[in-house]
């Protein structure tokens, strides 16, 4: 059957047309059957199996979007090979009378913001159409008077037009949001011969600068059953917090992986947008499933899940390998590859095997680039660049270089090659041990980076200088209230306290201590020492952020695998534990069971209690967490770079913006991320940022425009972006340049920006139709 838009309608009379929206209420308006609510942006990515006539149904509910969706296909036979659609389909969803919203995604509290409800009429008559807005507690309705001045409204706003066959008509509600979260704008268009109405969510975020701190509560009953755990912790908050912004979440899994299971997608709220990032996100996802294997503990929808996070991982990562097998942060556009990249990336795409298809010769190339690289006295140089200033040691002191490549290497030593390459795979594995054995001494008292590295490449060796080492190592270590971290001498990068007004309950360790820490546990893991690996273990679990990762990509990559690797030899299943969280005049309650010790419990409080209480009876371990989240005006502690903003070519439609950055600590920057705000109702022209000396990448996500630096130097580095406005909102608040070091967040700075015009505007400005001024 053909579809066309005028079947629908038939041939009726024309409605008259009324002259009020109460004239119009008493006619007898159709009602709405269903408020459209599902709108996604792709539909159908599904596998299913063709019968023996060689065709299948797919039977699925069609999305709510009025429009075109193109479908293609392709099959896989293990005799035919693979075959490809010679051309898509086009399934076209219509209806003869619909609305269809056009708003922002995300806005700010306080921003003046249009709702445009386009009204869409295939009848084959002209109608009159009564279009509402209900009146909500989220959100007030702002009344444009004849002259232009604005009123509030908390009641139902609500107007009637004319809508011509075959035509659409506008219909303008501006808004003010006074709820922070997700608020519901639903309108409603009905009329005599048909209705319609969908719902959709304007993103409501508070003013000033995002900000979290996290309270971790290790809870440790044994065996017995008789012990009992009470802990308070006091909360404070800063002065300058921005009314209304706070939440609380007290977080409860029995399963010390837990958090980090659950956050899978989202362990870092940083940019991920290179080489070596996109690791972040990859391997995470293979160690937790590694973990839940190996206990017994994954269940087909987890093993469904990261499978998905692993196969996009490894897929994106190697759009970054150059075509001399090796990879780089940003691929072929370095200029060299990167030895400690390639063999990272070596070593988690091998564990990746098991869950995707990884190609050997990928692996193959990758090895054969490393032995190609190494020295004549089997030790390994950089020569791509590294932008964690931390790290950068690896360029002059190979000793740590040369075990993180041994420990890749000895991981792929099963890799299909050629005898030849199997001799030479090795022969490089066997010379890169020697030069460890016969050159451990060399490394500095200060590097207990290359000091734990080494201890474990030569333990996985099995070498017998590795007693020697964890000797040296344990010799670093420090222990205090039960817990045993290594806090490493001050390295290469200067650092400001994140907290220099103010002081969270918790202040979680630098990266570098984590990353330390980390590959510490794993030495205790392979030598068997789970006793003494508790206590390291329990330090870690409190450096982990809201989202189940650490600070940064090394400390959370290094981090997650030690865990994995150590809880699932050292921490007994078996749990039976009550936890009692109180905060303020609420109690919230726990059990945490065998059954359940991998679900994520909590509890949300929209206020900051000034204290809360965490009490625990019953057997077992288990990890609770308290998150604070809020908004400040500026930033807690003082600024690590200078930024600069001057609006150029500011109007209303379109305005231009210039940043500037220099670094204010000794030395310079490891790479930087600047996190540039989009204020509402604009986007970006990507095109205007063109090619800055500096500037690596340049990407957009949701509200901020992502600029990777290779680093940041004492002398101002400057760009400019324009932006253009792509939906009506007026009485903007200012947008934020938030820059920090990836490597090292805590030295970090922000700086806001705020167009005149958009911050004078009003609803009449943004939006002429909206108003009838004289």
């Amino acid at each position: 059957m053909t579809m066309s838009p005028g079947m629908a309608g038939g041939m009726m009379p024309t409605t008259p047309v009324p002259n009020s929206v109460d004239e119009l209420k008493d006619k007898p308006l159709k009602e709405v059957n269903r408020v459209r609510n599902m709108f996604p942006e792709t539909w159908l990515w599904v596998n299913t199996t063709v019968g023996a006539n060689g065709s299948a149904t797919i039977r699925t509910i069609v999305p709510d979007t009025i429009t075109s969706w193109i479908t293609t296909a392709f099959a896989t036979n293990s005799k035919t090979g693979l075959g490809i659609t010679p051309s898509s389909k086009k399934l076209t969803v219509f209806r003869s009378f619909f609305v269809s919203l056009t708003m922002p995604s995300s806005v700010v509290r306080g921003e003046h913001v249009v709702i445009q409800a386009s009204v869409f009429n295939y009848l084959s008559s002209d109608v009159s159409v009564l279009v509402s807005l209900p009146g909500s507690k989220e959100y007030t309705s702002l009344v444009i008077g004849d002259d232009g001045s604005e009123s509030m409204s908390s009641g139902d706003a609500e107007k009637a037009v004319i809508v011509k066959s075959q035509g659409q008509t506008a219909v303008y509600f501006p808004i003010i949001p006074l709820a922070i979260g997700a608020v519901n704008i639903e309108v409603s268009a009905r009329s005599t011969l048909a209705a319609d109405a969908v719902r959709r969510q304007l993103i409501v975020e508070a003013e000033g600068v995002p900000t979290e701190f996290s309270v971790p509560v290790f809870i440790n009953l044994g065996s017995n059953g008789s012990n009992v755990f009470t802990q308070t912790f006091p909360i404070s908050m800063p002065d300058d917090v921005i009314d209304g912004s706070t939440r609380t979440q007290v977080k409860v899994t029995g399963d010390i992986l837990g958090p980090s299971i659950n956050g899978l997608e989202f362990l870092l709220r940083i940019p991920t947008g290179c080489g070596e990032q996109n690791m972040i996100k990859l391997a995470p996802d293979l160690y937790i499933a590694n973990y839940l294997t190996a206990s017994g503990q994954i269940t087909p929808a987890m093993h469904t899940r990261v499978k998905h996070l692993i196969e996009t991982g490894y897929q994106r990562e190697l759009t970054y390998q150059r075509s001399d097998g090796s990879f780089s942060a940003f691929g072929n556009s370095d200029g060299a590859g990167s030895t400690w990249l390639t063999a990272f990336v070596l070593r988690v795409f091998h564990e990746a095997r098991p869950y995707v298809y990884v190609d050997d010769g990928v692996l193959q190339r990758a090895i054969n680039w490393i032995i190609d690289h190494q020295n004549q006295d089997g030790s390994f140089n950089e020569f791509g660049h590294i932008y964690d200033q931390e790290m950068k040691h690896f360029k002059d002191h190979s000793n740590g270089l040369t075990s993180f490549v041994l420990l890749s290497l000895l991981e792929n030593a099963d890799v299909p090659v050629s005898q030849n390459q199997k001799n030479s795979l090795q022969w490089a594995i066997g010379n890169a041990t020697d030069f460890l054995e016969n050159n451990h001494h060399n490394i500095t008292t200060d590097d207990y980076l290359s000091l734990t590295l080494t201890c474990l490449a030569l333990t996985k060796a099995g070498s017998p200088v590795a007693d020697t080492l964890f000797t040296a190592v344990m010799s670093k270590s420090t222990t205090e209230h039960g817990m045993t971290f290594w806090k490493t001498p001050t390295g290469s990068t200067s650092t400001i306290d994140p907290y220099s007004r103010w002081r969270p309950t918790h202040v979680r360790a630098r990266p570098i201590d984590i990353h330390v820490t980390s590959y510490a546990l794993l030495v205790y893991s392979a030598r068997g020492l789970l006793q003494e690996g508790m206590e390291v273990l329990h330090w870690l679990t409190r450096q982990r952020n809201p989202y189940g990762g650490f600070a940064s990509t090394q400390d959370t990559v290094v981090g997650l695998q030690a865990m994995t690797e150590f809880v699932h030899q050292a921490v007994p299943a078996g749990y039976d534990l009550h936890l009692e969280v109180r905060a303020q005049h609420t109690e919230a309650h726990f059990n945490v069971t065998t059954s359940n010790s991998l679900v994520l419990q909590s509890k949300d409080y929209s206020y900051v209690p000034p204290e809360v209480t965490f009490s625990a009876t019953g057997k077992g371990v288990a990890v609770a967490e308290l998150d604070v989240f809020f908004n400040v005006e500026s930033d807690l502690g003082e600024p690590a770079f200078e930024v600069s903003t001057v609006l150029l070519d500011d109007y209303l439609n379109s305005f231009k913006v210039m940043i500037c950055t220099r670094w204010l600590l000794p030395g310079e920057s490891g790479m930087v991320v600047q996190e540039v705000g989009i204020p509402s109702g604009f986007a970006p022209d990507m095109t205007s940022v063109g090619h800055v000396a500096g500037i690596k990448r340049s990407e957009q996500k949701g509200r901020y425009l992502d600029i990777y630096f290779d680093k940041i130097t004492k002398n101002s580095l400057c760009y400019t972006v324009m932006f253009d406005r792509q939906s009506k909102v007026a009485h903007s608040q200012p947008s934020y340049v938030i820059t920090q070091d990836y490597y090292e967040p805590s030295n970090r700075a922000t700086a806001s920006y705020q167009s005149l015009s958009l911050k004078n505007s009003d609803v009449c400005d943004v939006c002429p139709d909206c108003c009838h001024k004289a």
